[in-house]
C-alpha cells in the first residue's frame, strides 16, 4: 500500500470515528515517528482536533487509538499523539503490491538520464572502492528506473594520457627485461601480460603495448562487473572524443566565450570570476602543451 493511499484510508477512518468531513480534516498527515519510538507512523491530529471536538487531545487519541486497534498495534503518548506500527497481515498484503505496474513511478522522474560509475583507469586491476562505486551507481540505476526515468548506464574508459603511455611502457619492459620506466607500474600483472604476449609483440610500437594492455584490463574489468552483477549499456573510450576533435572544440568555444586566460605558461579556465560557488581556477592546458583531465572531462 502506497503512503498516499494509506494515509486517505486512515484520514476516512479519522473522519468516521468522530463524524467529521475533510474539510475539518484539512490537517490531518501521517509522520515518521522520533528514532527512539518503535512504530512506523505518527498521527498529531488529536492535538489540532481537540478545539475542534472539544476533548481533551490525550482523550481522542485513546478513542483513536481504539478504533484503529484491529489493522495496527496503537501507542498513545501524552499530550496527544498515536503511534501506529503494522501489523504482519498488514505488511504482507502491502509486501504482494510492490510488483503491481506503475507502483513506484512518480511523473517527476520521468525522463532520460545517463547515469556513469565505477570508470575505472584500465591501467590495473579493480580494487574495493571501485565494489563501492559499482554497488551506489548500479542501485542508483534501478530506483531511477523503477521511478519511471529512463537510464542509460555508461563505463568511462580513460584510455588517453600519460598514464596509458605508462602502461605500455611498462608492458614493453617487461617482456625485455629491463628496468621500469620513472613512474611506471609495478605490478605482478604485468609479468603475467608479458607471458602471454604474442611472438610479433618485440617489434611492436609503445602504443601498440598500451593498446594490448589496455585491451585485458578492460576485459578483466568487464568480467569483474559481471561477476558483480552490474552490466553497463555503454563502454566509452575517452580515445572517441579526441577522434572526434572534441576537446579542441570545446577549448575553442571557451575561448570564444571570454573565460580562458594564460598563466605561467598554462592555459587556465576562469571560473572564479564567474561562479559564486568556486574559490579557484583550473588549468585546461599544460606548460608542456597536454591537455588536463578536467579539459577532457568538459569536452565529454
Amino acid at each position: 500500500m502506497k503512503l498516499s493511499k494509506l494515509e486517505a484510508d486512515l484520514k476516512g477512518r479519522v473522519g468516521a470515528v468522530f463524524s467529521l468531513d475533510g474539510k475539518d480534516l484539512a490537517g490531518f498527515a501521517l509522520a515518521a515517528p522520533p528514532p527512539h519510538i518503535k512504530a512506523d507512523l505518527s498521527i498529531a491530529w488529536p492535538i489540532a482536533g481537540a478545539k475542534l471536538l472539544k476533548k481533551p487531545p490525550l482523550k481522542i487519541a485513546q478513542e483513536l487509538a481504539a478504533a484503529l486497534a484491529p489493522e495496527f498495534d496503537a501507542q498513545v503518548i501524552a499530550p496527544g499523539f498515536v503511534n501506529l506500527k503494522l501489523k504482519d497481515a498488514a505488511l504482507l498484503e502491502a509486501a504482494g503490491e510492490l510488483d503491481s505496474p506503475g507502483f513506484f513511478e512518480r511523473p517527476e522522474f520521468g525522463g532520460k538520464v545517463n547515469l556513469e560509475f565505477v570508470s575505472a583507469n584500465p591501467t590495473g586491476p579493480m580494487h574495493l572502492a571501485s565494489g563501492r562505486g559499482a554497488t551506489l551507481g548500479d542501485s542508483l540505476a534501478r530506483i531511477l528506473r523503477t521511478l519511471g526515468a529512463d537510464v542509460s548506464t555508461e563505463y568511462y574508459v580513460n584510455n588517453v594520457g600519460r598514464q596509458v603511455e605508462l602502461l605500455g611502457l611498462s608492458l614493453k619492459a617487461r617482456l625485455d627485461g629491463t628496468e621500469l620506466p620513472a613512474d611506471g607500474y609495478q605490478g605482478e600483472y604485468l609479468k603475467e601480460l608479458a607471458a602471454a604476449l604474442p611472438k610479433e609483440a618485440s617489434a611492436w610500437t609503445g602504443k601498440q603495448f598500451s593498446d594490448y594492455a589496455v585491451t585485458q584490463m578492460l576485459a578483466l574489468h568487464r568480467a569483474d562487473m559481471k561477476a558483480f552483477g552490474v552490466e553497463f549499456d555503454r563502454w566509452f573510450l575517452e580515445s572517441e572524443l579526441h577522434a572526434e576533435g572534441a576537446p579542441g572544440k570545446t577549448l575553442a568555444a571557451l575561448k570564444e566565450r571570454g573565460m580562458t586566460y594564460e598563466k605561467e605558461g598554462a592555459l587556465w579556465l576562469g571560473t572564479s570570476t564567474v561562479m559564486d560557488s568556486d574559490d579557484k581556477d583550473r588549468v585546461l592546458v599544460k606548460s608542456d602543451g597536454n591537455n588536463t583531465y578536467f579539459l577532457n572531462d568538459i569536452a565529454y
